[in-house]
């Protein structure tokens, strides 16, 4: 099933995205790859009781994160509700005509990881935008039950709900971190990852309300991953190339964990991970790479964020790859907030709060920790409880051409590069919208 639900973007992208023949054929490809999930007997691991009580937790998780609009969202959102609309109110391939004054318009296309967005934006178009909130509360809530009713085979009955709400509160502590460096208590609501600059590990929930289009495909291919199930390597490969289409950076991580050869030889995998990444390839422009210096700071970063949880985690050959990993992160960084390290971090940080969980249980040490951690995601969710409602999920003159400068290249494609050309269909609906003389420098760059 979680297959199914990770691939079902990429189909409804093949089909209303590329031109007739290609759809035909990635399409055939996507469900070649699905063949043995179509033979796989789905195994029900919780009692009808637990996924009832399961369903409700989840809700209220959502809910606190903004989906749907009934609590605050936070900044991300805007950008979500950009890429939403814009699907929704728009024929696909989304395409804008930007001008200013009388400069020739530049054509492109929207280019960015918009599998989280799709289903959604789908919905709506064929119902109303007012109902966009609520099929992107459903659609993922469907992954949320998917991945924790799979990662329920590798924990006990009666232990199942503290897991739950350890997973959720998990975090680095970064409370200390704060004290450290900002010399001063948080305020109430405060966002306290960024306290050290360069650098974010985000807790589970900070993910939840911020970024669930990096959080979903990480956390569903982390539970394959740990499932106590014999899981094919084939099947394990090739949910890897699925999250592509999700996050590249989730993608990365992915990497580290599966079986290159098998994935070479595995034809529906090498045939869509390379078109995803001559997709991408697409984009305006990339971001710089940037290095790190060692600091005293960013020693103790690692250490409070992730090398204490693999000191006191079971130290097997996934936590020892996922420290290796993270620390290697902590030296480089891409993009203005360092989406490098923060969104590649969030597979390899699942993995040893898991082994944490599972080593220490219901030990003082397990106590302390979690405890200090904690206070990271009751930040997040004070925020969410105590702050007027936001109504980014209501304003539908939302667009991604109303990004900044700095950051709308992320989104757009060049119109006359190669992939545009050979495979995604022609829009000839022209989609005017007025852009600053900054945006219009800046694509021009």
């Amino acid at each position: 099933m979680i297959q199914f639900y990770l691939a079902f973007p990429l189909l409804l992208f093949f089909l209303t995205h590329l031109k007739i023949p290609w759809a035909i054929l990635f399409s055939f490809t996507l469900l070649l790859g699905l063949k043995n999930s179509f033979t796989q007997k789905v195994k029900r691991y919780l009692s009808y009781k637990h996924i009832v009580v399961l369903f409700f937790i989840l809700l209220v998780w959502c809910f606190l994160g903004g989906m749907g609009g009934f609590f605050f969202q936070n900044g991300d959102y805007q950008k979500h509700y950009q890429i939403f609309f814009d699907l929704a109110k728009n024929p696909w391939p989304v395409r804008y005509d930007l001008i200013y004054y009388d400069y020739p318009p530049i054509i492109t296309n929207l280019m960015y990881y918009t599998a989280y967005y799709l289903p959604a934006s789908f919905l709506a178009s064929l119902t109303s935008l007012k109902y966009i909130g609520v099929y992107q509360l459903i659609w993922t809530l469907m992954g949320l039950m998917l991945a924790f009713h799979q990662l329920s085979s590798r924990i006990q009955k009666k232990r199942y709900f503290l897991f739950i709400l350890f997973f959720i509160f998990a975090s680095g502590l970064d409370i200390l971190g704060f004290l450290v460096t900002k010399e001063r208590l948080p305020y109430w609501g405060e966002h306290i990852e960024f306290w050290f600059p360069q650098i974010q590990f985000s807790s589970i929930t900070t993910l939840l309300f911020w970024v669930p289009q990096h959080f979903i495909p990480a956390l569903l291919f982390f539970s394959l991953m740990m499932s106590q199930e014999k899981i094919h390597e084939e099947n394990l490969n090739f949910t890897s190339v699925l999250t592509l289409f999700w996050s590249p950076f989730v993608f990365l991580s992915t990497l580290v964990f599966i079986s290159y050869r098998k994935t070479i030889k595995h034809i529906p995998s090498l045939f869509i991970g390379s078109f995803f990444i001559a997709y991408y390839s697409s984009k305006v422009s990339g971001e710089k790479i940037e290095f790190i210096s060692p600091s005293f700071v960013l020693l103790l970063f690692f250490f409070l964020e992730a090398f204490i949880f693999y000191l006191l985690s079971k130290k097997d050959f996934l936590a020892k790859k996922s420290i290796f990993f993270l620390f290697l992160l902590c030296f480089v960084k891409i993009g203005y907030f360092n989406d490098l390290a923060m969104r590649t971090s969030i597979l390899f940080l699942m993995v040893l709060f898991f082994q944490f969980f599972q080593k220490n249980k219901k030990t003082l040490v397990f106590s302390l920790i979690f405890l200090i951690g904690m206070m990271n995601p009751f930040q997040e969710i004070y925020r969410s409880i105590s702050r007027k409602k936001s109504a980014y999920s209501h304003k539908y003159y939302l667009s991604i051409p109303k990004q900044k400068p700095h950051f709308i290249k992320q989104y757009l494609s060049r119109k006359n590069h190669w992939f545009n050309q050979m495979f995604l269909k022609e829009n000839n609906i022209k989609n005017f919208h007025p852009i600053t003389k900054e945006q219009y420098t800046v694509l021009h760059e």
